[in-house]
């Protein structure tokens, strides 16, 4: 168990450096972010967080579902954004300009999430 727990520290201190470098775009020791998460990490872990894991995994299984079904009707049905796909298809890359701010697919996640929360039909959460 000592293994497995080193290890997912370990795991967790590279994901999270790789982040800061990739997406954030500055470095932080691995060694300072790994001792950070291991001391966050247990104090979670004593604090109780485990007994309320079900519950964020329930409000993960209706938040990030309606993502794919946004996705999909926006590539079948709506097909805003098709044009642009399919006139650089053939080169093989993506658009250079596509829109970077859709509000309407915020107000559809958050309908479709707060729906698939208060609906109780199908598997039960």
């Amino acid at each position: 168990e000592l293994v497995i727990n080193a290890t997912n520290v370990y795991f967790t201190g590279l994901a999270v450096v790789a982040f800061c470098d990739t997406a954030l775009g500055f470095q932080i020791s691995r060694r300072s972010v790994t001792l950070i998460c291991g001391i966050l990490g247990s104090t979670l872990g004593a604090a109780g967080l485990l007994s309320h894991f079900v519950d964020f995994l329930c409000v993960l299984s209706v938040t990030f579902p309606p993502i794919a079904g946004i996705l999909l009707c926006e590539y079948c049905c709506v097909r805003q954004f098709r044009k642009d796909l399919d006139s650089t298809r053939k080169s093989g890359v993506l658009p250079s300009e596509a829109a970077t701010w859709v509000p309407t697919t915020l107000v559809v996640w958050l309908a479709a999430s707060l729906l698939g929360w208060f609906i109780k039909v199908g598997i039960p959460c």
